[in-house]
């Protein structure tokens, strides 16, 4: 039987960083800027909110994605 080495844990690479980043952004237009948009009847508010929390949780998902299978 082969034995596993114990390693230190490896420093947060970049990717990681960024994934978090992302993740953050999508969870600060859901929470802050949608219904602060909705709230205030504001059409260009709400496009410009439902976007930046379509594109974080687009990059997240494709960076985490990509994250995963590299570290696999």
């Amino acid at each position: 039987m082969a034995e596993r080495c114990l390693m230190a844990p490896r420093p947060m690479p970049f990717e990681t960083v960024v994934s978090i980043a992302m993740l953050g952004g999508f969870i600060w237009a859901v929470r802050f800027l949608l219904p602060r948009a909705v709230k205030e009847h504001d059409p260009m508010a709400l496009t410009c909110a439902v976007l930046t929390a379509a594109i974080a949780l687009l990059l997240w998902l494709l960076i985490g994605v990509g994250t995963r299978s590299l570290s696999s």
